[in-house]
């Protein structure tokens, strides 16, 4: 079976390594946007704790796009972001951008 990544997936600058007919993704490369300046800062609210999902959704466009706000900010809790954390947002455009380059 082929992999088929969406466009919104952070490995879809991974390639693609077939061994003995199996399908399997190599390093993942990273993306220029980790290491730029964040587009603006945010602080979490009680709505939002723990929901990256809807940090992107409201600031990236797609509720699909938690990883990049999860990535940028190097979270390492599963119930990231509590109330009062400080959230930095990746410029959109940079993000949502089909010819990301690779940065790692």
């Amino acid at each position: 079976m082929a992999i088929e990544l969406p466009l919104n997936s952070r490995y879809r600058f991974t390639e693609i390594i077939d061994h003995l007919g199996i399908q399997t993704l190599g390093r993942w490369p990273g993306f220029k946007w980790l290491d730029s300046e964040p587009s603006q800062v945010i602080v979490v609210d009680a709505s939002r704790a723990g929901r990256p999902d809807l940090i992107a959704n409201e600031y990236l466009g797609s509720p699909d796009l938690w990883w990049a706000i999860v990535y940028y900010n190097n979270a390492r809790d599963i119930n990231w972001p509590r109330p009062g954390d400080e959230v930095s947002i990746p410029n959109a455009n940079e993000v949502q951008s089909t010819d990301i380059g690779q940065s790692r």
